[in-house]
């Protein structure tokens, strides 16, 4: 793409093109791109704000989240009922949906974590975990997928 500017008319017509699916992957990763004002602004005529205000619990960071979305997982809390026939057999229900998206946050997170244990100063990490992750990577330096996540994502050093 020559320039960085996108039609917004072209943008809704191609949305309107693409499966409910990748709409909410869209619209999940919208969450983390707007800032707190414009989303609010954009969830006020669909969701009642008082149901989103924050309780008061913290990020606990990227393992806690893992294991609060294996538990969940597990407990079943992304199941919903999905009645397949041969009008939908191809869909998927929005619990699977927010499932996938759920798991594809997760998995950026942990792939822009590992980024910045890579390629951090070795003052901020540990040397053995950073030879075992490029070990990993068949001795790579630079992963195809770095600049991309690490742009995406950003790291703090």
């Amino acid at each position: 793409m020559a320039s960085q500017q996108i039609d917004r008319n072209k943008l809704r017509a191609a949305i309107r093109h693409l499966g409910s699916e990748y709409v909410f992957y869209m619209l999940d990763e919208a969450i983390d791109l707007l800032p707190e004002a414009e989303l609010l602004k954009l969830t006020k005529p669909y969701i009642d704000p008082s149901r989103l205000e924050p309780d008061g619990t913290a990020d606990a960071g990227l393992l806690a989240a893992v294991k609060a979305f294996e538990k969940a997982s597990l407990a079943g809390e992304y199941y919903e009922d999905f009645n397949v026939n041969s009008t939908n057999c191809t869909e998927k229900s929005t619990g699977t949906a927010a499932w996938n998206a759920d798991c594809r946050r997760l998995l950026d997170r942990c792939v822009a974590s590992a980024i910045c244990l890579v390629h951090a100063p070795p003052s901020r990490s540990s040397v053995l975990p950073r030879l075992a992750f490029l070990a990993a990577l068949g001795g790579r330096k630079t992963p195809w997928w770095h600049n991309q996540m690490k742009n995406r994502r950003g790291c703090t050093w």
